[in-house]
Protein backbone atom coordinates (compact mmCIF):
# COMPACT_ATOMS: atom_id res chain seq x y z
CA UNK A 1 0.00 0.00 0.00
CA UNK A 2 1.44 3.37 -1.06
CA UNK A 3 0.54 6.89 -0.05
CA UNK A 4 1.94 10.35 -0.77
CA UNK A 5 1.53 13.20 1.73
CA UNK A 6 2.59 16.83 1.73
CA UNK A 7 3.84 17.69 5.24
CA UNK A 8 3.45 21.36 6.24
CA UNK A 9 5.03 23.40 9.05
CA UNK A 10 1.71 23.12 10.90
CA UNK A 11 1.89 19.33 10.76
CA UNK A 12 5.49 19.29 11.99
CA UNK A 13 4.77 21.71 14.85
CA UNK A 14 1.68 19.81 15.97
CA UNK A 15 3.53 16.49 15.81
CA UNK A 16 6.45 17.80 17.87
CA UNK A 17 4.10 19.30 20.48
CA UNK A 18 2.06 16.11 20.78
CA UNK A 19 5.25 14.06 21.07
CA UNK A 20 6.50 16.32 23.88
CA UNK A 21 3.23 16.28 25.85
CA UNK A 22 0.41 13.82 25.28
CA UNK A 23 2.41 11.08 23.56
CA UNK A 24 5.53 11.32 25.72
CA UNK A 25 6.41 8.39 27.92
CA UNK A 26 7.07 10.99 30.65
CA UNK A 27 3.51 12.39 30.59
CA UNK A 28 2.62 10.74 33.91
CA UNK A 29 5.72 12.23 35.53
CA UNK A 30 4.72 15.65 34.20
CA UNK A 31 1.21 15.21 35.59
CA UNK A 32 2.54 14.06 38.99
CA UNK A 33 4.87 17.05 39.26
CA UNK A 34 2.05 19.43 38.31
CA UNK A 35 -0.27 17.88 40.91
CA UNK A 36 2.43 17.98 43.60
CA UNK A 37 3.29 21.62 42.90
CA UNK A 38 -0.41 22.50 42.89
CA UNK A 39 -1.44 20.71 46.07
CA UNK A 40 1.67 20.94 48.29
CA UNK A 41 1.22 24.61 49.31
CA UNK A 42 -2.46 23.92 50.04
CA UNK A 43 -1.93 20.90 52.33
CA UNK A 44 -2.55 22.87 55.55
CA UNK A 45 -5.84 24.26 54.22
CA UNK A 46 -6.90 20.86 52.87
CA UNK A 47 -6.40 19.22 56.25
CA UNK A 48 -8.16 22.10 58.04
CA UNK A 49 -11.13 22.34 55.66
CA UNK A 50 -11.21 19.86 52.75
CA UNK A 51 -14.28 21.53 51.21
CA UNK A 52 -12.17 24.60 50.48
CA UNK A 53 -8.72 23.06 50.05
CA UNK A 54 -9.56 20.32 47.54
CA UNK A 55 -11.40 22.55 45.04
CA UNK A 56 -8.65 25.16 45.37
CA UNK A 57 -6.04 22.49 44.67
CA UNK A 58 -8.00 21.20 41.68
CA UNK A 59 -8.29 24.71 40.23
CA UNK A 60 -4.59 25.27 40.86
CA UNK A 61 -3.72 21.97 39.15
CA UNK A 62 -5.89 22.90 36.14
CA UNK A 63 -4.17 26.27 35.82
CA UNK A 64 -0.75 24.61 36.10
CA UNK A 65 -1.67 22.02 33.43
CA UNK A 66 -2.86 24.70 31.01
CA UNK A 67 0.30 26.73 31.67
CA UNK A 68 2.44 23.63 31.08
CA UNK A 69 0.71 22.86 27.76
CA UNK A 70 1.07 26.47 26.61
CA UNK A 71 4.74 26.59 27.59
CA UNK A 72 5.53 23.34 25.78
CA UNK A 73 3.74 24.71 22.72
CA UNK A 74 5.82 27.92 22.85
CA UNK A 75 9.03 25.88 23.24
CA UNK A 76 7.94 23.71 20.30
CA UNK A 77 7.45 26.81 18.15
CA UNK A 78 10.88 28.09 19.16
CA UNK A 79 12.41 24.69 18.40
CA UNK A 80 10.74 24.58 14.98
CA UNK A 81 11.88 28.07 14.04
CA UNK A 82 15.49 27.46 15.07
CA UNK A 83 15.75 24.04 13.41
CA UNK A 84 16.00 23.69 9.68
CA UNK A 85 12.79 21.75 9.05
CA UNK A 86 12.85 22.09 5.29
CA UNK A 87 15.12 19.30 4.05
CA UNK A 88 13.48 15.94 4.49
CA UNK A 89 10.81 17.10 6.97
CA UNK A 90 8.63 19.66 5.18
CA UNK A 91 7.32 18.79 1.74
CA UNK A 92 6.28 15.70 -0.14
CA UNK A 93 6.74 12.29 1.48
CA UNK A 94 6.09 8.92 -0.14
CA UNK A 95 5.05 6.19 2.30
CA UNK A 96 4.93 2.53 1.40
CA UNK A 97 3.64 -0.25 3.60
CA UNK A 98 4.65 -3.82 2.76
CA UNK A 99 4.61 -7.08 4.68
CA UNK A 100 8.29 -6.61 5.57
CA UNK A 101 8.72 -2.88 6.23
CA UNK A 102 7.39 0.65 6.49
CA UNK A 103 9.20 2.91 4.03
CA UNK A 104 9.29 6.70 3.86
CA UNK A 105 11.02 8.57 1.04
CA UNK A 106 11.54 12.25 0.29
CA UNK A 107 13.65 14.10 -2.25
CA UNK A 108 16.42 14.16 0.40
CA UNK A 109 16.35 10.74 2.06
CA UNK A 110 14.81 7.31 2.25
CA UNK A 111 14.08 5.34 5.44
CA UNK A 112 13.18 1.68 5.59
CA UNK A 113 11.88 0.51 8.98
CA UNK A 114 11.17 -3.08 9.88
CA UNK A 115 7.88 -3.57 11.71
CA UNK A 116 9.76 -4.43 14.89
CA UNK A 117 11.17 -0.89 14.94
CA UNK A 118 7.71 0.73 14.90
CA UNK A 119 6.59 1.15 18.50
CA UNK A 120 3.24 2.98 18.27
CA UNK A 121 0.60 4.15 15.85
CA UNK A 122 -1.74 6.96 16.91
CA UNK A 123 -4.45 8.90 15.16
CA UNK A 124 -4.72 12.30 16.91
CA UNK A 125 -6.03 15.74 15.83
CA UNK A 126 -6.31 14.76 12.18
CA UNK A 127 -2.81 13.29 12.05
CA UNK A 128 -1.66 9.71 11.74
CA UNK A 129 1.47 9.49 13.93
CA UNK A 130 3.82 6.53 13.61
CA UNK A 131 6.65 6.27 16.15
CA UNK A 132 9.95 4.61 15.41
CA UNK A 133 11.90 2.97 18.23
CA UNK A 134 14.36 5.88 18.35
CA UNK A 135 11.61 8.26 19.39
CA UNK A 136 11.14 9.91 16.00
CA UNK A 137 7.64 10.21 14.59
CA UNK A 138 6.31 10.02 11.06
CA UNK A 139 3.33 12.30 10.53
CA UNK A 140 0.68 11.80 7.85
CA UNK A 141 -2.15 14.37 7.80
CA UNK A 142 -5.69 13.16 7.13
CA UNK A 143 -6.09 15.85 4.47
CA UNK A 144 -3.59 13.99 2.28
CA UNK A 145 -6.07 11.13 1.85
CA UNK A 146 -8.96 11.24 -0.60
CA UNK A 147 -11.45 10.62 2.24
CA UNK A 148 -11.61 9.86 5.95
CA UNK A 149 -12.39 6.24 5.07
CA UNK A 150 -9.11 6.06 3.15
CA UNK A 151 -7.26 7.56 6.13
CA UNK A 152 -8.86 5.04 8.51
CA UNK A 153 -8.06 2.16 6.14
CA UNK A 154 -4.39 3.18 5.89
CA UNK A 155 -4.19 3.63 9.68
CA UNK A 156 -5.82 0.23 10.30
CA UNK A 157 -3.48 -1.43 7.82
CA UNK A 158 -0.39 0.06 9.53
CA UNK A 159 -1.72 -0.95 12.98
CA UNK A 160 -2.33 -4.49 11.77
CA UNK A 161 1.23 -4.70 10.44
CA UNK A 162 2.65 -3.41 13.76
CA UNK A 163 0.65 -5.98 15.75
CA UNK A 164 1.53 -8.88 13.44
Amino acid sequence: MKHTANISYRDAILCLWLAATFLSSLRYLYLGVILFISFYPLLPSISADPLIGLPAGAISAGIMLIAFLLLTFVFTLIQCTTLKLRNGVIGEHDFEVTDKAFTEATAHNKSVNSWESISQVRHVFGLLLIQRSGGDWYVIPDRSFSSMDAARAFSAYVRDRVRA
